[in-house]
């Protein structure tokens, strides 16, 4: 498995927004407390990962369907080549599915911890 931690250097490293226009995050890799990663429709997940559809919610409340999708992060004593597992402030990924990410190029990536 390939490690990315919390806004450390990696292959999904943080990518913060530099434009001065305002722009969505192309992956938002989510720490605590919900561990996951919300990959944009402008990406393209292998199949044979699973990932939920979500709803997304500007700050003024408008829903923006089909924008994202999450693919949940399981523990990683519990983990079984789900495609995403997690440990303290650390995702743990499989290599197709990292390197397919990556590959993509996103120009955006957000690191996300509700404690930090």
């Amino acid at each position: 498995m390939i490690q990315q931690a919390y806004k450390q250097p990696g292959l999904l490293a943080n990518k913060p927004n530099t434009s001065i226009f305002p722009m969505m995050s192309d992956l938002v890799l989510v720490f605590f407390p919900t561990p996951g990663i919300f990959v944009r429709d402008t990406l393209t997940v292998p199949a044979s990962f699973r990932a939920l559809p979500v709803n997304y919610y500007n700050e003024k409340s408008v829903p923006f369907d089909n924008m994202y999708v999450f693919i949940p992060a399981v523990k990683l004593e519990h983990y079984k080549g789900t495609g995403l597992a997690y440990s303290e402030n650390t995702l743990h990924f499989e290599p197709e599915l990292i390197e397919a990410l990556a590959q993509q190029s996103p120009m955006i990536i957000e690191h996300s911890h509700s404690l930090m």
